[in-house]
C-alpha cells in the first residue's frame, strides 16, 4: 500500500486534479498568446505546438541567465530544411498557469527581440497534461481525469516526434484530393496561415500551376525559393474522423522537410483538446 501511495503522489505534478481555465488573448493572425513563467519570470509567449523545446528571446534571457543550471548544445532543422545550431539553458521550472514542468531545456533566438513577445512555448510543457483550448472564448482549460473522460468529441490520432528527449512536436494523417495520404506537423505556431504542402504534391494531383500564383519567397534564413500560392481550392483536404476539410487555401513549397504543415485553423472555431499522454487531439463540435 505505501508504495501505491508515493506512486500515485508523483502523478499529481503530471495531472492536476481540478480544471483550471487559464485566459489567453489570439491574435489577429490566429496566433494563441499565452502569459507564462520560464525561470520564474513572467512573459508573453505564443503557444506553439512546433517549436519543438521552449524558446525566449535574447532580452527575456538576459533576465533569466542567473538562474541557469545547466547549458548544453542543440542542433534543429526548420520545417523548411535550414539547420538551427546554438545552446540551450536549463531552468528549474516552466508554468502556465497550474502547469508546470520541471528542469525544462530552453532555447535562445534573438530574433525574437523585437517581436513585441517574449517566445514560445512548446509542447514539452503539457506532455503529461491534457490541454483544452477554446479559440472563441480565449481560454485554455486545464484538464483533470475526469473532466476529460467525461467529454464526447471526436478523435484525431497525432504520432509524437521527440528529439533525445529534448524536443516534440506533433503530427497528424490527412487525405488530400481523396486519395493521396499526408503526414502534416500541427503547427499553432502558423496561426490562420494557409496549409503547406510539399510541391510534389502538385504534381500527384496534376494541379494547373498556370492558375496559382508564383513567388520568390524568403525560406527565413537568406535564402528564396519559387512557391506556389493557389487560391483555386481545387485540391481537397479531408481530415479522418474529424471533419471534411474542404478545398482551403494552400502553398506548395519544395523545401519542405514534411508532408506539410497545418495548424488548429483546420479545426475552425470549435473547442479542442490536446491529449498528448494519450497521443490523440478530441474535437468538439
Amino acid at each position: 500500500m505505501r508504495s501505491l501511495l508515493i506512486f500515485l503522489w508523483t502523478l499529481v505534478p503530471f495531472f492536476l486534479s481540478a480544471q483550471n481555465v487559464i485566459p489567453v488573448d489570439v491574435g489577429r493572425n490566429g496566433h494563441i498568446l499565452v502569459k507564462a513563467k520560464i525561470g520564474g519570470v513572467e512573459g508573453n509567449f505564443i503557444f506553439d505546438t512546433a517549436a519543438g523545446l521552449h524558446v525566449v528571446s535574447g532580452k527575456f534571457y538576459q533576465k533569466i541567465k542567473n538562474q541557469v543550471q545547466d547549458s548544453s548544445y542543440f542542433t534543429a532543422f526548420r520545417h523548411t530544411g535550414e539547420r538551427l545550431d546554438g545552446p540551450i539553458y536549463l531552468v528549474d521550472k516552466v508554468s502556465l498557469g497550474p502547469v508546470i514542468q520541471h528542469n525544462a531545456w530552453v532555447g535562445v533566438y534573438a530574433g525574437f527581440d523585437e517581436q513585441g513577445f517574449d517566445g514560445l512555448i512548446s509542447c514539452k510543457l503539457i506532455e503529461h497534461q491534457p490541454l483544452t483550448v477554446d479559440i472563441k472564448n480565449k481560454q485554455l482549460i486545464v484538464e483533470t481525469p475526469g473532466s476529460l473522460s467525461s467529454g464526447k468529441g471526436n478523435i484525431l490520432p497525432v504520432l509524437l516526434h521527440s528529439d533525445r528527449n529534448r524536443t516534440l512536436d506533433l503530427f497528424i494523417k490527412v487525405k488530400i484530393g481523396h486519395k493521396y495520404d499526408a503526414v502534416m506537423e500541427f503547427d499553432t505556431g502558423a496561426g490562420y496561415s494557409p496549409l503547406l504542402l510539399h510541391s510534389r504534391y502538385m504534381k500527384y494531383a496534376a494541379l494547373d500551376t498556370t492558375q496559382m500564383e508564383v513567388r520568390q519567397s524568403g525560406t527565413g534564413f537568406g535564402k528564396t525559393e519559387k512557391t506556389y500560392f493557389d487560391k483555386t481550392k481545387k485540391l481537397h483536404l479531408f481530415v479522418p474522423e474529424i471533419n471534411d476539410g474542404g478545398y482551403p487555401n494552400i502553398v506548395f513549397k519544395p523545401s519542405l522537410i514534411y508532408d506539410g504543415l497545418t495548424s488548429h485553423l483546420i479545426f475552425g472555431d470549435r473547442v479542442w483538446t490536446l491529449d498528448i499522454p494519450n497521443e490523440r487531439i478530441v474535437v468538439y463540435d
